[in-house]
C-alpha cells in the first residue's frame, strides 16, 4: 500500500507540468563563493523557498543540526556534527537556484572540513556516499509530503468543482422543468385564448342582432309616443 501511495505521489509532477522524474540526486561540480567546488545536486519541482525551509526543518529535526540564512534561501551550518555523514565538525553548505529553462530547483550541497578542504568522492568515499543517501532520504520525504499536499490540494479542487457541477445540472433539470411547465400553461393559456376569441366574435355577432332589435324597439317606442303625444 505503501508503495503504491508513492508510486501515485511520483507519478503526479507528469499532471503538474514536470514530465521528467520527479527528483534527481548525484553527484556534481557547482560554484561555492564563485569557485566550483564538488558537491551532491538534488533537482525537484518545488520552489528554493519550499526547499530551503523544509531542508531547515529536516536536518533540525532528524540531526539536530541548525542551519542558518546566507543570501536569498542559502542556508549554511558553521562548525556542526552531522552524525550521519562525519563525527568531525563540518561545514555544510545548501545553495539553492531556480532554473528558468526547466523550471526545477537545483539543491547543491557542500560540505568542508575546513578552509578550501571539500569533502570529495575520491578523498572521504564513505562520508561522501553518507552525504549522497542523506540528501536522498530528505528529498524522498520532502517531495512525498509536498506532492501529498498537492493531492490533496487536487483532490479538495476536484470536489469542489464536482460540487459545482452538479449544483448545475440540478438547476438544468430545475429550468427545464420549469420550461415544460410554462409550455404546458401556454397551451392551455393558447387554448383558452382561443376559446375566448371565439365567444367574443359570437358574442359580437349577438351584439349586432341586438343592436338591430333595439333599432326595431326604438322605431315602436318613438311611434307610440308620437302617438301618446297626440292623444294630449
Amino acid at each position: 500500500m505503501k508503495h503504491l501511495f508513492l508510486t501515485i505521489i511520483f507519478a503526479l509532477p507528469v499532471v503538474f507540468g514536470m514530465a521528467q522524474a520527479p527528483y534527481q540526486v548525484e553527484e556534481s561540480n557547482a560554484e561555492d563563493d564563485k569557485i566550483s567546488r564538488p558537491c551532491i545536486t538534488a533537482k525537484f519541482s518545488p520552489t528554493p523557498k519550499e526547499a530551503s525551509e523544509a531542508w531547515k526543518d529536516y536536518m533540525k529535526d532528524k540531526h539536530d543540526v541548525k542551519l542558518k540564512g546566507l543570501r536569498k534561501e542559502d542556508l549554511i551550518g558553521k562548525e556542526v556534527v552531522v552524525n550521519a555523514i562525519t563525527p568531525r565538525t563540518i561545514d555544510l553548505t545548501t545553495r539553492f537556484v531556480r532554473e528558468k529553462s526547466s523550471e526545477l530547483t537545483t539543491m547543491n550541497v557542500f560540505v568542508s572540513f575546513g578552509y578550501d578542504l571539500y569533502l570529495t568522492k575520491a578523498d572521504y568515499a564513505k562520508e561522501h556516499n553518507a552525504l549522497k543517501n542523506l540528501v536522498k532520504n530528505f528529498t524522498v520525504a520532502f517531495l512525498t509530503e509536498y506532492y501529498a499536499d498537492k493531492v490533496k490540494d487536487a483532490e479538495n479542487a476536484l470536489k469542489k468543482v464536482q460540487k459545482d457541477k452538479e449544483k448545475k445540472i440540478k438547476r438544468v433539470g430545475k429550468l427545464e422543468d420549469n420550461i415544460k411547465s410554462n409550455k404546458e400553461k401556454i397551451e392551455d393559456l393558447k387554448k383558452e385564448n382561443e376559446e375566448k376569441t371565439e365567444e367574443i366574435a359570437k358574442t359580437k355577432e349577438e351584439i349586432e342582432e341586438l343592436s338591430k332589435v333595439v333599432t326595431e324597439k326604438k322605431a315602436a317606442f318613438d311611434a307610440v309616443q308620437a302617438t301618446a303625444n297626440q292623444v294630449r
